[in-house]
């Protein structure tokens, strides 16, 4: 029970402690830069009156000479100042450092939620010791709360910040105290207790706009929060809700912050209140235990939550905020997290088109912000979450197995738009292609798709995986014929893709050889003769079979990126070729002739040498070629050395 205290304690402070530190934190930085300005106003108009002071009145007639000459020496230090005469005036002092940081915010926000939690605790424990009947217990919770108000107004005229912590403390002990008389202690019937929550949370937000303190808000949202994350880690009899009522009373207290933080523009308000959303129905129901109608209105919640800014933001030519990007970005996140027992046990293809359908939401915004907004920074957050969608419907409509498939064709179409001017598409398709080709990477060693009675290379998994190479190869390719427009970072990139790809396609020879050799040779294999008990078992065979035949797949790769090199005048896929072959040869050494018979050793030795020779050949017939268009003389050669000589 201590544990599980102790760590909802540390879940339900970190998001809203971390937005009320940064909120206070900003406000102190934009006070300290106020008073650091006036300090230097100040002194430069102090500076200017003593210049002013020191200069001698126009001679237009003879000074008189009777009075005494004013001393120079005490006005010249207080000259005009030069222009970076302001950087050398000494800082306003420092009160506000880590240590009063901690010590006077951080303790102050942890203190503020405990004795939230504290009163939660004690209502309680009135109820269930007996001591106290629900009504008394509902009318001394609001008279606290009341109590905690009225003093944090009094102090917070000396100390604002303090005062607004305890004003935001009364407010959510208000809020404890009608949520718990209605679900646990039945004092209240459920209209006046769902019309007293509302009040209570319009009052706590319309309390901070009062104030400018957007703590006593994020106070009032912890409280209205806190009761059904505390019933998910602690068993508490009355807070076992149904998932409509639920959803329902998130919706109701959403709906009231994004209102008042839109208003009063406390982004960090509302991304509290979207983490806090989506912690609260993961923990209530990390099983499935909701249809359709609950998920239908969880994809109207949380397309309200990320969507609720954007109109006021495509109006506004100001830069967006890091916590309102933070929102729209999210809300997707979120909706996954909590719609994800739904979808994993929903029919694929309704699933996936869901997911779709919020990816199309999301689509339609960006497309009517893009013509609105000079910068792309909404725009970004908006595609972003489309594609995160549309990844997540293609996994949950084609399945887990060719999932790999349907990213890496995503990524090739998200470059193919990238290419026509817009890199923040280039950026989504890295990233969806680099999830596609790792799926790829660790599915293959795996091999579960081929049995001995399926054809080699084209059976489904098989076709599967070659469209998937498919797809990053041209991503390789697109990037490699547009290296030009593209940046330093995705020159790279590009290569890195040629690389990777060619890597999996190394992988991929080396299984479907071996599928080639099971058919062949293996026990039950589509091609197996019957067994000749004069030949070597099987699986010896199949093993030859298999190293050879990789070997030679390796070989013809080489040699295509060689080719592919030289047409193109491209060094580095000349390199990739000569690194295949040296791998190639290291193979032969050190694996296939410990593993392959007489036959196969000389065999193969004859080929890999042959290949070798003829690409040498190759390389000094196109560097003499390219010397005689230069101009420059081949080597002479030695004439042979004389007997005796």
């Amino acid at each position: 029970m201590i544990l599980a205290v102790v760590l909802l304690c540390g879940i339900a402070l970190a998001v809203p402690l971390w937005a009320l530190a940064v909120a206070r934190l900003e406000d102190r930085r934009r006070m300290r830069a106020l008073e650091e300005r006036l300090a230097r106003l100040e002194h430069q108009s102090a500076a200017e009156g003593a210049g002013l002071a020191a200069v001698p009145p126009p001679a237009a007639t003879p000074p008189a000479p009777a009075p005494a000459p004013i001393p120079i020496a005490t006005a010249t230090p207080a000259a005009w100042p030069a222009p970076g005469a302001a950087a050398a005036v000494p800082p306003v002092a420092r009160e506000r450092s880590l240590e009063h940081l901690v010590g006077g915010i951080w303790l102050q926000n942890a203190g503020a939620v405990l004795l939230l939690l504290g009163s939660f605790f004690l209502i309680l424990w009135g109820y269930t010791t007996g001591r106290f009947g629900p009504g008394v217990l509902v009318a001394a919770g609001v008279a606290l709360g009341l109590a905690l108000a009225w003093r944090g107004d009094r102090a917070a005229r000396r100390l604002p910040a303090f005062g607004h912590a305890l004003i935001g403390v009364g407010l959510g002990v208000i809020y404890l105290t009608f949520h718990l008389g209605h679900f646990t202690l039945h004092a209240l019937g459920a209209g006046l207790a769902f019309a007293l929550l509302a009040l209570v949370s319009v009052g706590a937000v319309a309390t901070g706009l009062r104030y400018r303190s957007e703590a006593v808000a994020a106070l009032g949202v912890i409280g209205a929060f806190l009761p059904p994350i505390l019933a998910a880690w602690i068993p508490l009899h009355g807070f076992d809700l149904a998932p409509a009522p639920r959803l329902a009373y998130l919706a109701l207290v959403d709906a009231v912050v994004f209102v008042f933080a839109a208003r009063a523009g406390w982004s960090r308000l509302a991304l509290a209140a979207l983490l806090l959303t989506t912690l609260t129905w993961s923990a209530a129901y990390p099983h499935l235990r909701w249809g359709w109608p609950e998920q239908a209105g969880l994809c109207a919640l949380f397309a309200g939550l990320g969507l609720a800014v954007v109109p006021a933001l495509a109006r506004s030519r100001e830069r967006v905020p890091g916590a309102t990007l933070a929102v729209v970005m999210l809300a997707p996140l979120g909706f996954l997290a909590v719609s994800w027992p739904f979808l994993a046990y929903a029919a694929p293809l309704l699933a996936g088109a869901l997911l779709l359908a919020m990816a199309l939401a999301w689509l339609l915004a960006a497309m009517w912000v893009e013509p609105r907004r000079g910068d792309e920074s909404l725009w970004r957050a908006l595609t972003g979450a489309s594609v995160l969608f549309v990844s997540a419907a293609l996994e949950r409509a084609v399945g887990l197995e060719r999932t790999a498939m349907a990213w890496c064709l995503e990524a090739l179409v998200l470059m193919a738009l990238g290419l026509r001017g817009r890199p923040w598409l280039r950026a989504c398709g890295h990233a969806v292609g680099i999830a596609g080709g790792l799926g790829l990477f660790f599915r293959l060693p795996m091999d579960r798709d081929w049995s001995n009675d399926m054809l080699p290379v084209l059976y489904p998994g098989g076709l599967t995986t070659i469209v998937c190479l498919a797809a990053l190869i041209g991503i390789a390719v697109l990037l490699g014929r547009h290296r030009a427009r593209l940046g330093e970072t995705e020159r790279v990139a590009a290569r890195v893709w040629t690389a990777g790809a060619n890597v999996l396609v190394i992988m991929w020879t080396a299984l479907e050889s071996g599928h080639v050799a099971r058919a062949l040779h293996g026990t039950g294999g589509r091609w197996a003769q019957l067994p000749d008990i004069t030949a070597l078992p099987p699986a010896r065979q199949t093993i030859m079979l298999a190293a050879v035949l990789t070997s030679v797949a390796w070989l013809a790769q080489a040699a295509v990126l060689l080719a592919l090199g030289w047409r193109q005048a491209d060094a580095y896929l000349r390199w990739l070729g000569l690194v295949l072959f040296g791998v190639t040869v290291l193979k032969f050494l050190f694996f296939d002739l410990a593993t392959v018979d007489v036959f196969w050793r000389f065999l193969v030795a004859i080929v890999v040498g042959a290949v070798l020779l003829a690409v040498s050949y190759l390389y000094q017939r196109r560097a003499r070629a390219r010397d005689t268009q230069d101009g420059t003389p081949p080597p002479a050669q030695e004439p042979p050395s004389q007997p005796g000589a």
